[in-house]
């Protein structure tokens, strides 16, 4: 695993389906929702989680969309604007401990 993903076997939401996180998988054709989960959300599994403040600061950094940390993107963008996200990431780069997701730089 990944150095960057680490931090996510400690999460509550291990094992729980993505769609709970991941609302527009909702939205998709052919989606079934596990019957186990009915009823359940986001909050149920982020509002105790050990690694929820980890959680949130990687949807930070790398921009994540989603659920994370038991926040909503448009709740990150507005608590994070662009600009300290940067700075979180050029903070990061120059200790040597950002790592970035695929795709990003």
């Amino acid at each position: 695993m990944p150095s960057q993903f680490r931090w996510q076997a400690g999460a509550a939401c291990k094992g729980v389906p993505s769609y709970l996180f991941f609302p527009e998988e909702m939205k998709q054709e052919g989606f079934k929702e596990n019957p186990l989960f009915i009823g359940k959300k986001a909050a149920d599994y982020c509002a105790n989680c050990p690694v929820r403040e980890i959680c949130l600061e990687f949807s930070v950094l790398h921009d994540a969309e989603g659920i994370w940390g038991n926040t909503t993107d448009r709740k990150r963008s507005r608590r994070y604007p662009k600009e300290e996200r940067f700075e979180m990431r050029d903070d990061l780069e120059e200790m040597g401990t950002y790592e970035p997701l695929y795709g990003h730089s």
